[in-house]
């Protein structure tokens, strides 16, 4: 099944609660400014986003899931801390910029949990935008699950992916 759109995480959470669950985040640093504020554009992904570990129950997932889709983030910089919002859907982010990698990190300022009878899932992602500092980035996404109660455990899916600001 394909992700289009927004990140749709309840979507993710579901899903990832029905065959696995899943766990991540991103990176990043700080020297000369450069741009960051602005409408970033990611591109989605023509294939399923990686798992790791690469186990048979992380695969299923990182397959059930199937492709990242599209979405827009509204960056705002204030000196090095960076905060976003995914336009849409309203889910935030916070991070850093590193200006001598021209680059900056982003991770959702709380994760989403979901509950099914004993189980509980909690998603977070993590977004790294390297090679920032003109109108274009490549972005590594992860999105993790960490399960609890009658579902433990944990995986990460990443994506790559490019994104423009405009």
């Amino acid at each position: 099944m394909k992700l289009n759109g927004a990140f749709h995480l309840r979507f993710l959470v579901s899903t990832l609660m029905l065959g696995a669950l899943a766990c991540g985040g991103g990176g990043g640093g700080g020297g000369e400014r450069f741009i960051v504020s602005g409408l970033w554009s990611q591109n989605g992904t023509s294939t399923a986003g990686t798992p790791n570990p690469n186990s048979g129950r992380c695969s299923t997932v990182a397959s059930q899931v199937g492709p990242l889709g599209a979405s827009t983030i509204n960056v705002v910089r204030q000196d090095g801390t960076v905060t976003a919002t995914e336009v849409g859907s309203g889910l935030a982010f916070t991070g850093t910029a590193d200006d001598s990698n021209q680059s900056f990190t982003l991770n959702t300022t709380t994760p989403i949990c979901v509950t099914s009878g004993s189980c509980q899932a909690c998603t977070a992602v993590g977004a790294d935008f390297l090679n920032a500092a003109g109108n274009t980035a490549d972005v590594n996404f992860a999105f993790g699950v960490t399960g609890g109660g009658s579902c433990p455990g944990t995986c990460t899916i990443t994506f790559q992916t490019t994104a423009t600001r405009s």
